[in-house]
């Protein structure tokens, strides 16, 4: 469902071929999931002594922006973190989109019966 852009950044490190497949891999996964059209995205992996720090960035088509950091020791882990957190914030947004949705169809239906009722 990715688009466009994608980019996997090492800073002041040098950020192999499998880290990036991972990492293209979990985040596809994810927005396949909840069909979400993602127009970017861009992951930044960096290390401060012995902790792995991973900060993703989402920008989905109607100008929606999700930006999450996930820490751990394992940089895949780091990565797995960042992704579930970017998860759990696309469902709840897209669960917010759905019940608008579903309220507007109701008072459609309302004003629709009330026109019917006065007739």
């Amino acid at each position: 469902m990715i688009t466009s852009i994608e980019h996997v950044v090492g800073k002041n490190l040098d950020l192999g071929a499998s880290f990036k497949k991972y990492s293209e891999s979990k985040i596809s996964g994810v927005f396949f999931k909840y069909s979400a059209k993602v127009i970017s995205y861009k992951t930044t992996l960096e290390k401060k002594n012995y902790i792995y720090k991973v900060k993703l960035k989402v920008n989905l088509v109607n100008k929606v922006h999700f930006e999450t950091i996930g820490r751990s020791k394992n940089a895949n882990r780091a990565l797995d973190i960042a992704v579930a957190l970017v998860s759990k914030r696309v469902r709840r947004y897209l669960r917010k989109i759905k019940k608008q949705r579903i309220g507007r169809i109701k008072n459609s239906f309302r004003r629709m019966v009330l026109l019917d009722e006065k007739d």
